[in-house]
């Protein structure tokens, strides 16, 4: 028993071996997910070449003769009948070959033989559709990069993206005639990659993209900006580390000089006195100049040393309760302190 596995596809997808022919070379198409059963058109840059019916899964396999053109890529599609949509693939012709003239045919020459009969012309084959094959007509591709940014520093990604290279083919990117990345194109010629903006002095310079097989260029310009090395060393973390220095210097010396002037000490002279409140030289009355030194008061009992008597005035008081003491006796019979 067999079975049949339907098509995964959602849409028509073919491709093509090999992918590079000469003019006048063979080429297959390969395909999957057309309407099973249907006509399938080839056409090489809309030209019908070939035609074919999608098997039960919905595959093809088509070989077809590419037409006699020039260099450069040429668009092969594949159409459904079964509006299943068309697909497409890339064919890059690598050499060209000059039209051949056929060979004319001969017949020997029959004059005076009997039984002559006219010679009888066969017609050229027409295709499906019973319309003349047109005429392929070369698909000219021109190179064509764009840069971004167009301006920027050293050491910044330049992103270059570009079309009409050759499919799958290498490119080298310059700068000024030296080289500075290399790359590859896609199956469609397509180009799309970064290099690093190389040490270079401020101002334009010429960006040369080369396709390595076809020996073709593209170029475009990049502006370097002034002051490169000095954006490079005015870098976020050279700015954090310069002020977390500057604080480390001025923090200190702030509270130094802070301390000194909450510390300064009053300076006076015999007839002024500072006020530390509020800065008033208050001037001392005169009467108070002429008054002797008040007397120091004796230190405290247990201060005293032993066997040291000092000479108080009499009191009528304790010096420490403030009661009332007995005469002519030093001791307080109160808290028992010594006056």
């Amino acid at each position: 028993m067999v079975l049949s596995i339907p098509n995964a596809r959602a849409s028509p997808f073919i491709s093509l071996n090999p992918a590079f022919s000469a003019a006048n070379g063979t080429v297959t198409v390969m395909g999957d997910g057309f309407t099973p059963g249907v006509s399938v058109t080839i056409t090489f840059s809309g030209s019908y070449v070939a035609s074919t019916s999608a098997d039960d899964s919905g595959n093809i396999n088509v070989a077809f003769n590419v037409p006699v053109v020039g260099l450069g890529v040429y668009t092969v599609s594949a159409s459904d009948s079964g509006g299943a949509g068309s697909a497409y693939a890339p064919l890059t012709v690598i050499q060209s070959t000059e039209t051949a003239t056929p060979p004319s045919s001969s017949s020997p020459d029959t004059t005076g033989l009997p039984n002559e009969t006219p010679e009888t012309t066969v017609p050229e084959p027409t295709p499906i559709n019973n319309s003349p094959l047109p005429t392929a007509t070369p698909v000219t591709t021109a190179l064509s990069i764009t840069l971004n940014p167009t301006e920027a520093s050293v050491g910044t990604g330049i992103a270059v993206i570009g079309s009409g290279f050759t499919p799958s083919g290498s490119i080298t990117i310059e700068i000024d005639s030296t080289a500075v990345a290399t790359g590859f194109a896609d199956g469609f010629g397509s180009v799309n990659t970064v290099f690093t903006l190389p040490s270079l002095s401020a101002g334009a310079h010429q960006v040369t993209v080369l396709d390595s097989d076809s020996g073709r260029i593209a170029t475009g310009s990049v502006v370097v900006s002034t002051g490169s090395e000095v954006s490079e060393f005015w870098s976020p973390i050279m700015i954090a580390a310069l002020m977390g220095a500057v604080l480390a210097i001025t923090i200190p010396l702030a509270f130094i000089a802070g301390s000194r002037r909450g510390h300064k000490k009053p300076t006076s002279t015999r007839d002024e006195k500072f006020c530390p409140q509020t800065p008033i030289v208050q001037k001392i009355p005169s009467f108070q100049q002429s008054l002797p030194p008040a007397p120091l008061p004796p230190p405290p009992p247990w201060l005293q040393p032993l066997g040291t008597e000092y000479e108080t005035e009499p009191t009528d008081t304790c010096l420490f309760c403030g009661k009332p003491l007995i005469p002519n006796e030093k001791i307080c019979p109160n808290c028992g302190e010594r006056n």
